[in-house]
């Protein structure tokens, strides 16, 4: 798994690979300095290369989502291929 920042476009983040909870966790710094720099802010992170989450990788932005909403602010996941959007039929997270 890999994280990056997408240059031009602040909230905007990318997964890659099969996504685990640390990878995820990994996000959460990047995902409130862009909410603490730009409150209101849709955080779209990216998952065009990601080919599987596991369970608890959907856990910890469910939560942070849930936060993030209190102030204002959106959490998606976009970009997901069909593989990965059938697995995560159940998420509200698709952008």
């Amino acid at each position: 798994m890999s994280t990056e920042g997408v240059a031009g476009r602040p909230g905007r983040m990318r997964l890659c690979g099969h996504v685990t909870l640390q990878d995820v966790i990994a996000l959460v710094g990047p995902i409130l300095r862009a909410v603490r720099d730009r409150p209101g802010t849709r955080v779209v992170v990216g998952c065009a290369a990601v080919t599987q989450f596991t369970g608890l990788a959907l856990v910890a932005p469910e939560r942070l989502r849930r936060d993030l909403r209190g102030g204002g602010t959106d959490l998606a996941l976009g970009g997901c291929s069909a593989g990965v959007r059938a697995g995560l039929r159940e998420s509200e997270f698709l952008a």
